[in-house]
């Protein structure tokens, strides 16, 4: 079914407003989307979800000396993300995030291990943050939909944080078809949901997310409303004396693919064979299985077409009921919102498929086999898609550290022997392990160098994004394009060799060549 067959409210939501005004599930459209700097999918204007349920992740939040504040996942038991340090100098190594919350109480002065990295998408190097406080705990909500395209729900599981700058109009009805109908349609969505749609390990963001001490203090402190400036992927250090990452078992995510790996994958996958269109099994009412699960057959649930019995299946799936919860999950921290409604009969169809709307259901919908999209490089566990924050280009303070009051009077003094700071702790800095300095991150025009000869390419990517250039980064990033180079480049090379529109050139060359920045800055 498309944008027209359903009938949309008139008015729009955000998405805090759309959660605290509706029961779950919904099928919403995207009226104002949301682009995301990093490799993972965002929201598209006229993309239609169904929302199935809301869900909170357990977060802890840290600060550096310098203000800014992590939000770190508190669920990732047996991975050794800190060295726990007391008041004595003494360091308790290798500690995971649950032992932490199970056997000390906040504030506590740790850092993070030596065997694992901190490293963004559109950063080389690892970057480091010495010294932190761990402050508190907070429950992050998210809400957990599937895209809608075509006759396909797609299984690929979307996982949105409610900072997301998104507004949505929410179905209402059918254009063709009655009240029967579409009570029908929403209850044959519900079971395909409940057989094809994989929620059992998907509980919240598994990234690191950094924060500017400048958009903390603007939401009070109300972490479920502040966009990250960056996600921060957790990666275990080959050799601590070494900035070398790679992934072994107790990384979150694994490294993407080295450029060559990337070419000979793409040079050796074979396409998929053209889309067989399947024809739907008439069956009568004294045909039906009266089983509680089925496998596979080729048959129709309140018009939806499964696939052929020939294929694998699964079952044990979440099911969608009055609880809202996944089967099996009764050990989970997590708690779940409402989702309402009867649970249904399912009938289960295979792995790895989308469910379709076959002929004859409302219209004549011809189903084919749509391959579903892959999971993105840069380590998103498998069936998810992260719906990913854009980088905010707010101001970083570059002041003296500061005491909040959490802290203040609960923390023992660092020995005078610990007096000295690593160099990883400048504000606003990026070393490796061994010390060496990668750059300084650039987060307001204030933070640009007055000679920019000296910019490095990481930093050169922050001042495209400033300007709202993103769409070059990677096209820079390939050509090696520095501040130096910057420098030396004219109109006619940015047009020709980086594809730049012509509005775009003349916006970089005012910036390099007569230090233009945008008014409102």
């Amino acid at each position: 079914m498309a944008d027209n067959d359903f009938r949309w409210g008139q008015v729009t939501y955000t998405l805090k407003e759309f959660r605290d005004s509706f029961t779950l599930p919904k099928i919403v459209k995207v009226t104002e989307g949301h682009y995301g700097n990093t490799e993972v999918e965002s929201l598209a204007a006229g993309q239609i979800v169904r929302i199935h349920r809301q869900v909170r992740q357990l977060r802890v939040i840290a600060e550096d000396r310098h203000g800014r504040r992590l939000s770190i996942p508190a669920d990732r038991k047996g991975v050794a993300l800190f060295d726990v340090i007391f008041g004595s100098g003494n360091e308790e190594i290798g500690q995971d995030i649950v032992h932490i919350l199970q056997t000390y109480t906040l504030p506590l002065r740790a850092q993070f291990s030596r065997e694992i990295g901190l490293r963004s998408a559109d950063r080389h190097g690892l970057q480091m943050f010495g010294e932190l406080t761990l402050l508190e705990t907070y429950e992050e909500t998210y809400l957990q939909g599937n895209s809608y395209t075509g006759n396909t729900l797609v299984e690929t599981v979307l996982l949105i944080p409610m900072y997301l700058t998104l507004r949505v109009a929410v179905a209402e009805g059918l254009l063709r078809g009655g009240d029967g109908d579409w009570t029908h349609m929403c209850q044959a969505l519900s079971d395909i949901t409940a057989n094809t749609v994989r929620f059992d390990d998907i509980v919240g963001n598994e990234d690191v997310s950094l924060y500017t001490k400048t958009s903390v203090e603007e939401h009070n402190n109300i972490y479920d409303e502040i966009e990250p400036s960056r996600i921060l992927k957790v990666y275990a250090v080959k050799d601590p004396m070494s900035s070398e990452v790679l992934h072994i078992g107790k990384t979150y995510a694994p490294l993407p693919p080295a450029p060559d790996e990337k070419k000979k994958k793409k040079k050796d996958k074979k396409k998929n064979p053209p889309p067989v269109p399947f024809k739907p099994k008439q069956t009568t009412a004294g045909q039906e299985s009266s089983s509680p699960t089925a496998a596979c057959p080729r048959e129709t649930i309140g018009g939806l077409l499964m696939f052929d019995s020939s294929e694998t299946c699964y079952q044990g799936l979440y099911m969608e009921g009055e609880q809202g919860a996944v089967q099996g999950a009764a050990a989970s921290t997590h708690q779940t919102g409402n989702v309402p409604g009867p649970v249904s009969t399912p009938v289960t169809p295979p792995a790895g498929k989308g469910a379709y709307f076959g002929p004859g259901f409302l219209g004549d919908f011809v189903p084919s086999r749509k391959v579903l999209p892959p999971t993105p490089t840069g380590g998103v566990p498998t069936a998810v898609v992260f719906a990913s924050p854009a980088v905010t280009n707010k101001s970083t303070p570059k002041d003296e550290p500061a005491v909040t009051p959490t802290t203040k009077g609960n923390l023992t003094n660092t020995d005078p022997e610990q007096g000295a700071a690593h160099p990883s702790t400048t504000a606003g800095g990026r070393y490796s392990t061994t010390g060496e300095q990668l750059g300084v991150f650039i987060e307001t025009f204030s933070d640009i160098p007055t000679d920019m000869r000296t910019l490095n390419i990481a930093q050169m990517a922050d001042c495209l994004r400033l300007l709202k250039l993103d769409k070059y980064i990677a096209t820079f990033e390939e050509n090696m394009v520095d501040g130096d180079l910057l420098m030396d480049l004219d109109k006619g090379m940015m047009r020709t060799d980086l594809n730049m529109s012509p509005l775009d050139c003349v916006k970089l060359l005012k910036f390099m060549d007569e230090g233009w920045r945008p008014k409102d800055q």
